[in-house]
C-alpha cells in the first residue's frame, strides 16, 4: 500500500496549500497601482501589508510590499488613493533590511496593522503546505514558493509548516537544499512549533524513493519545536538531538535505517511524550533489528513518554516479545504496533504481558491475528483496535506484508 492522501490536519490545525502567486509579475503590480489611483484606498492591496494610524488630528494609512530587491509603499489619508512610491536596492538583502526598518519605525509611531493582501492568510490558525507539482519543478520552484511565503504579512506568527514535494525529488534529489533554506530563514519564523517534512503521496513519489538528508540542523534552528514529523527514511539522519521542548517525534518510512535508531538512543529529549517510528521492510532499506530497539524499551530514555509507536514493521512479533518485562510498559499509556505483521505468536506475548492492562490504548490494526485471538484482545478492559485483519495462505512469515512500503 502507498500513501494516497495529503495531510488534512497537523498539530491540531488544518493544513492548506500555500497558493499565493510568486512575486515578479511587474505588469500585475502596475495594474494594481493604476486601479488604486482611480479609487479610494482599500484595507490592504493584494500582496501588501496594510497599516492605519488615527488620533484626534489625523487619520492615515500606510502599506508596503517587498519585491525581491525593491519595495513599494502607498500612503495617505484614509479614504483617498494616496501616493505610491517604489524604491530599488542593489541586493535583496539590503531591500529586506530597509523593509524591516520601515516596519519597525511605523509600528513604533503607533501604526497598527489592519490587513494584508490576502485576508485569508492566517499562519496562527492554519498550517501551510509548501509544495511543487512535478511539471513546475525547475530546480528553484520550491525555494521561490517558500520565499513568497516569507513575504506574507504576519509570517513571523507562523506556528506550523508542512514541506511537500520539492524539486526533482523523484529523480533522486535529496531534501538537503530544503533543510538549508529553512535553517537560513529561522529568524523569520521565531514562533514555529510544528514541522512536517515530506508530506508526499505515492502518486508524487513512493515513500522509499524519498531521499532525505541530515535534518539535525533544524533542531538548533527552531528551539521552540514541539512537533516534528518526517516522511522518508532513505539517507535520513537526525543526529544526536538535544532539544528541551520537543514533545512529538514521528518518522514515517518504508524502511528505516539503523543509524536513526542509534542516533535517537543517544539523544536528550526530556519532554518527549509521543515517539512514533515506522520501521518498514528490509526490502526498502530497513535494517533495524530487535536488539537495536531494546534500549528504547528497557532504558529510561524519555521519562515523559506516553505514546510508543513501533509501526509498519516486519518485527511486530519480536517487538511484542521484547516488551515483556520492559520498563517502558510501566510508563506509556498507548502502545501502537499497528500496520505491521503481528501474528498469534506476538499476540500471545502481548496477552501474557501483565503490564498490558495498565495501558489506556492498544492499537494493533492491520494484523494477522486469528479470529480467536482477536476475541481475547477485545475482552481486555482497555481500548483496543484490532481492525483490518489480514490473512495469508500459510504460517510463512514472508507471506505477511506491512501496510506501507511500495
Amino acid at each position: 500500500m502507498t500513501i494516497c492522501d495529503h495531510l488534512d490536519f497537523f498539530a491540531d490545525l488544518p493544513v492548506a496549500d500555500f497558493t499565493v502567486e510568486i512575486d515578479g509579475d511587474d505588469d500585475d503590480d502596475e495594474d494594481e497601482s493604476e486601479d488604486d489611483e482611480e479609487g479610494s484606498a482599500s484595507a490592504g492591496t493584494p500582496g501588501f501589508r496594510y497599516f492605519e494610524y488615527e488620533d484626534e488630528k489625523s487619520s492615515k494609512f500606510w502599506e508596503i510590499k517587498l519585491n525581491s530587491s525593491s519595495f513599494t509603499v502607498r500612503y495617505g489619508k484614509i479614504g483617498t488613493s494616496g501616493q505610491t512610491q517604489t524604491k530599488d536596492f542593489p541586493t535583496e538583502e539590503k531591500a529586506q533590511k530597509e523593509y524591516d526598518k520601515l516596519l519597525k519605525e511605523k509600528t513604533g509611531k503607533g501604526y497598527e496593522e489592519i490587513a494584508g493582501g490576502d485576508s485569508d492568510f492566517d499562519p496562527t490558525k492554519t498550517v501551510y503546505r509548501i509544495t511543487v507539482d512535478y511539471d513546475e519543478s525547475n530546480g528553484e520552484a520550491w525555494l521561490n514558493k517558500f520565499n513568497a511565503y516569507l513575504k506574507q504579512p504576519g509570517v513571523e506568527k507562523t506556528v506550523g509548516l508542512v514541506v511537500g514535494a520539492w524539486d526533482n525529488m523523484c529523480e533522486g534529489d535529496s531534501s538537503d537544499p530544503v533543510v538549508e533554506t529553512l535553517v537560513n530563514a529561522s529568524s523569520r519564523l521565531p514562533n514555529l512549533t510544528a514541522l512536517f517534512f515530506g508530506d508526499v503521496t505515492g502518486d508524487e513519489c513512493e515513500i522509499s524513493w524519498i531521499n532525505q538528508t541530515d535534518i539535525s540542523p533544524l533542531f538548533n534552528a527552531f528551539p521552540n519545536l514541539t512537533h516534528l514529523a518526517v516522511r522518508g527514511g532513505t539517507g535520513l539522519s537526525i543526529g544526536t538531538i538535544n532539544h528541551s521542548k520537543l514533545e512529538k517525534l514521528v518518522i514515517e518510512s518504508g524502511g528505516l535505517p539503523r543509524n536513526v535508531i542509534q542516533e535517537l538512543i543517544k539523544s536528550h529529549l526530556p519532554n518527549l511524550e509521543h515517539l512514533e517510528l515506522w520501521l518498514g521492510s528490509d526490502n526498502y532499506g530497513g535494517d533495524v533489528a530487535i536488539d537495536d530497539l531494546k534500549p528504547l524499551l528497557h532504558e529510561n530514555l524519555f521519562p515523559k513518554l506516553k505514546y510508543l509507536g513501533l509501526r509498519n514493521s516486519e518485527l511486530s512479533d519480536a517487538i511484542a516479545g521484547a516488551l515483556n518485562g520492559a520498563p517502558v510498559m510501566n510508563l506509556i499509556e498507548t502502545l501502537d504496533l499497528s500496520m505491521g505483521s503481528l501474528s498469534d505468536e506476538g499476540g500471545q506475548a502481548l496477552l501474557d504481558n501483565p503490564a498490558i492492562e495498565r495501558l489506556k490504548n492498544l492499537d494493533l490494526h492491520h494484523h494477522y491475528l486469528s479470529i480467536e485471538m482477536v476475541s481475547q484482545f477485545m475482552a481486555l478492559p482497555i481500548e483496543v483496535n484490532v481492525t483490518e485483519r489480514e490473512t495469508c495462505d500459510d504460517d510463512d512469515e514472508s507471506s505477511r506484508y506491512i501496510a506501507v512500503a511500495e
